[in-house]
């Protein structure tokens, strides 16, 4: 109580009686004591979390004021787990705005849409599909599988490569428990084929090592053609169909971060040539 009357320049007492007003008009004990020390209770817990999104809020609203003429000051929050996916846009975006400043973190899915819904984020890349209410979804890129090879691998006579004819190779991946591997093995089950794993493995490093021995075949999707190392070679799975589909998601607000909008007016305002070189992948 003392600590946190010094940070709001106001007596204790007039802390305790406000904690105390407070409790009386929601009808509910928000803190409890052991010895010396004072905890939230569940309920407490609860309406934090409603105040800090309220608290955040206003700082949106302040920064809208400040910002609606100019965008030389703000900052875009962002979860990412593929950070291949678009760097050159994040690049172009801030050169667009070099007043402007980036945060990226790395979240699971669901803590990135729990962290949008608080507004601790301001928006998501991602592949899952958004089940969430209140948000919206905006695709960047159609991704879409390819093999990856050895540079000696007799398939390369070829330009292509047939969904049929990856039955017989044979494969070397990540393990069952990661997505890519359930999203790839639900995918090519769901257009009849079952492709076969000799070693699974649990990171990409080791995937592309043993690919070079040219024993086995792996997948690799379009969106990390442009990062994938020159030592491989990659062909496209035909028919190409589109795997996954990579999005930003965000919240549907009447009144967005003005950062946030000016973002996704960019990415709007591009052609889908320009789009399409910033996200899709470089031919090997």
């Amino acid at each position: 109580m003392t600590q946190a009357a010094k940070a709001l320049k106001v007596s204790q007492p007039a802390v305790s009686q406000a904690i105390s007003d407070l409790e009386d008009q929601l009808q509910v004990p928000l803190f409890y004591r052991q010895g010396r020390r004072i905890f939230l209770t569940d309920q407490g817990k609860t309406y934090q979390n409603y105040c800090q999104s309220a608290h955040k809020q206003l700082q949106i609203g302040q920064d809208l004021v400040r910002n609606q003429r100019s965008l030389e000051k703000g900052q875009l929050s962002l979860a990412i787990t593929m950070p291949h996916v678009f760097p050159d846009l994040i690049q172009r975006f801030l050169e667009k705005y070099p007043g402007l400043s980036l945060n990226q973190y790395d979240l699971s899915h669901e803590e990135a849409i729990k962290q949008i819904q608080n507004y601790q984020l301001d928006l998501t890349v991602t592949s899952s599909h958004m089940q969430a209410p209140g948000l919206q979804k905006q695709v960047l890129v159609d991704d879409k599988l390819y093999l990856a090879l050895s540079l000696d691998h007799p398939l390369l006579k070829q330009d292509h490569i047939l969904l049929a004819d990856l039955e017989p190779l044979d494969f070397i991946g990540l393990h069952k428990h990661y997505a890519f591997r359930q999203e790839s093995d639900q995918f090519l089950a769901e257009l009849g084929l079952r492709i076969t794993h000799k070693i699974n493995v649990d990171d990409a490093g080791s995937i592309l090592r043993l690919t070079q021995t040219g024993r086995y075949a792996s997948l690799i999707t379009s969106i990390s053609l442009p990062n994938a190392p020159d030592n491989l070679a990659y062909l496209p799975i035909m028919p190409q169909k589109t795997f996954r589909q990579v999005s930003l998601i965000y919240r549907s607000d009447p009144y967005p971060n003005p950062v946030l909008q000016a973002f996704l007016d960019f990415i709007r305002q591009l052609s889908l040539k320009e789009s399409r070189t910033s996200l899709q992948p470089i031919e090997h």
